[in-house]
């Protein structure tokens, strides 16, 4: 079953651990700058796209904006994967480190749709039943799934659209790159999984700054988001130290 199948299907089960916690341009800047009061315009109900969409490139490019970190062990099993002798064992170690990950892992492992006649007790148990590649995919997933955190209801249905859009995108990524014999399917997976990350930094700005602010609808939101989040994104993947090919 393929990740984005998987996806689905333990959001329809309320009861696995994935599903609770993990299944889991820009606008020129100007020379001087300008201050969040000056984002809203005088009339009331109203609110300047062009003025907010440069606070959100300022505030991002200040890096005054946090999201949580990228786990390094994403980038340490794709590295292991690579090589021709690694292990269940090896793969196994390295998930180990991280004990929220290991522990949604295995909830998968134990899922209606992974299950086998024994339970799963132990991460190198539930690679043996996942394999080694869907372990990787599921391992970007959980980790993923905690970048979606955003606490403000305006955004909560675009926050969850653009968690599973990011899913299937990677999911079809490796699918595609699998008929085309590509090498390190593993790569493509997370080229789909974070090619719209930018999309989340933006959303986590205009939620600091939109507070207070009448006028901004759902449509101006998109706008804003859909203009800024390339650039917003390979300032974040830059600053996560993501290889130069994503």
């Amino acid at each position: 079953m393929g990740v984005a199948a998987a996806s689905r299907a333990v959001h329809a089960n309320p009861q696995s651990l994935i599903h609770r916690q993990a299944l889991v341009h820009a606008g020129q800047h100007p020379e001087r700058e300008i201050a969040l009061e000056e984002v809203e315009t005088s009339e009331p109900d109203t609110v300047d796209k062009r003025a907010i969409s440069i606070k959100v490139m300022e505030i991002i490019g200040k890096g005054a904006v946090s999201l949580p970190a990228m786990p390094q062990l994403i980038f340490a099993i794709e590295d292991a994967i690579k090589k021709e002798d690694v292990t269940i064992q090896d793969i196994s170690r390295l998930i180990e480190t991280d004990a929220g990950i290991s522990s949604k892992l295995m909830g998968v492992a134990n899922s209606v749709f992974y299950r086998g006649i024994k339970e799963c007790t132990s991460v190198e148990d539930a690679i043996a039943r996942l394999g080694m590649h869907e372990t990787q995919q599921l391992v970007h997933v959980i980790a993923n799934r905690n970048l979606f955190a955003l606490k403000d209801r305006r955004y909560e249905d675009i926050i969850e659209k653009l968690y599973i859009h990011s899913i299937a995108c990677g999911a079809a990524s490796h699918a595609i790159a699998r008929h085309l014999n590509m090498p390190d399917l593993g790569n493509f997976f997370t080229m789909g999984l974070f090619h719209d990350i930018g999309k989340l930094l933006v959303l986590q700005v205009l939620s600091e700054i939109t507070k207070n602010m009448r006028g901004i609808d759902f449509t101006l939101t998109m706008e804003i988001m859909d203009s800024l989040h390339n650039k917003a994104g390979y300032m974040l993947l830059s600053k996560w130290a993501f290889p130069q090919i994503y």
